[in-house]
């Protein structure tokens, strides 16, 4: 990875719902029953209303990954295909938010349309598993409309999923496609990332059907995630979209970050019961933890975030896209930062600063994204009390001692 490519977050935090959004598009107090929700909102526009059709989307993603053609068209395509699946992701919305208030759990659902530029991110990408060329396409799109619920716990979780799947069966005009259980068996290559995945298929009037994505993850797999978002934005690092890559293709920093953050899910599924770790492997993790921390200062690098957090929402001026910063860790004191509205000058001053810095014991330089910054604070509204909740966990973990 070079160095301009290490020295600011180049990914954006768009696979993640907004809270603040979710308050406006559905209702918080879940006072329906979903069936009475369906009938209340059926939507009876006709087809041509949508204005695409299924194959004229399938060639606006071919055009759109092979880059030929006529690409504004195509991108509008694909931003009709896209708005088209607001309603639907509501209703799903309702569903859980609803089954929840059933139960009496304290979840309330949040929603997000993927940003259209991750959509062409995606079918751009060369592989999707680092295994296999990509091969999808648009209409096959899961979370193209998706809602995440975060529960208090595993049972809590249990329950939801159970009396969802209840729920759908007496409904007609939506089902459940596909369930893929990321808590119990996570992808090899995605280190360690835990929810549970709910793929509805909603059949809409005018005959057209949406697949809308339900995440539900506990509250301490959603502080897991939290934490790889606020890492990639400290360490430049693509932790979240390219875990998945070849080591050879990544730098020693962003492998070290990974297999920490592996052996913390497996701590988590452990604590949460989902697994079941031996004393051995508890106290070989708790070995590693240290060595890891001692080899890229994890816990000092989660400390100067909240002074950064703090200094880039200090940030008033609109022009300004990235600010350079210097942190003793040691003492958690800002020691200088400037603001910049110009990317080759910002990235031209980091460069310098921290070859000065370079041998100087607990001074982190560090240049960040205020656009990136701000889509975390909207998509984790509390992401500086998960990243302490994190710091906690991970000393747990570290001192842990069957002994």
């Amino acid at each position: 990875m070079s160095d301009k490519e290490k020295s600011v977050v180049s990914f954006l935090i768009d696979d993640t719902p907004s809270a603040e959004q979710a308050s406006k598009t559905f209702h918080d107090d879940y006072e329906l029953n979903f069936q009475d929700f369906l009938e209340r909102t059926v939507d009876e526009r006709a087809a041509e209303d949508f204005f695409y059709s299924n194959n004229g989307v399938k060639k606006a993603g071919r055009r759109l990954r092979k880059k030929e053609g006529d690409l504004k068209s195509a991108t509008a395509t694909i931003q009709q295909f896209r708005a088209a699946h607001e309603k639907p992701l509501n209703t799903i919305a309702y569903l859980v938010g609803r089954c929840c208030r059933e139960l009496g759990i304290d979840v309330k659902p949040v929603t997000r349309l993927k940003r259209l530029d991750t959509i062409i991110d995606k079918l751009q990408r060369k592989s999707l598993d680092g295994n296999t060329a990509n091969a999808t396409c648009v209409t096959n799109m899961n979370d193209i409309g998706g809602c995440r619920a975060i529960f208090p716990d595993l049972m809590s979780l249990e329950l939801a999923i159970s009396q969802l799947q209840g729920t759908v069966e007496k409904v007609g005009r939506v089902r459940i496609k596909d369930i893929d259980n990321y808590i119990s068996n996570p992808k090899p290559n995605d280190c360690g990332y835990r929810s549970l995945h709910v793929i509805y298929r909603y059949d809409h009037t005018s005959g057209k059907s949406f697949n809308i994505e339900a995440q539900l993850r506990t509250r301490l797999q959603h502080l897991w995630a939290t934490t790889v978002e606020i890492v990639d934005i400290l360490e430049g690092t693509k932790i979240k979209t390219h875990s998945h890559s070849a080591n050879e293709d990544k730098d020693d920093l962003q492998i070290k970050w990974e297999e920490l953050l592996s052996i913390m899910s497996r701590y988590i599924a452990d604590a949460e019961g989902a697994i079941e770790l031996g004393q051995e492997d508890k106290d070989q993790f708790s070995i590693r933890l240290r060595e890891l921390n001692d080899e890229i200062n994890a816990l000092g690098r989660l400390k100067t975030f909240r002074i950064l957090s703090e200094k880039v929402e200090a940030c008033c001026d609109d022009a300004t896209e990235h600010v350079l910063l210097m942190v003793n860790e040691n003492s958690l004191e800002l020691i200088f930062s400037e603001e910049f509205d110009n990317y080759s000058k910002a990235i031209s001053v980091y460069n310098a600063a921290e070859k000065m810095t370079r041998s100087h014991s607990g001074v982190n330089t560090l240049l960040i994204s205020t656009k990136n910054m701000g889509q975390l604070s909207e998509a984790y509204p509390n992401y500086l009390g998960d990243c302490a909740s994190f710091m906690l966990l991970l000393q747990e973990a570290m001192q842990f001692s069957g002994s």
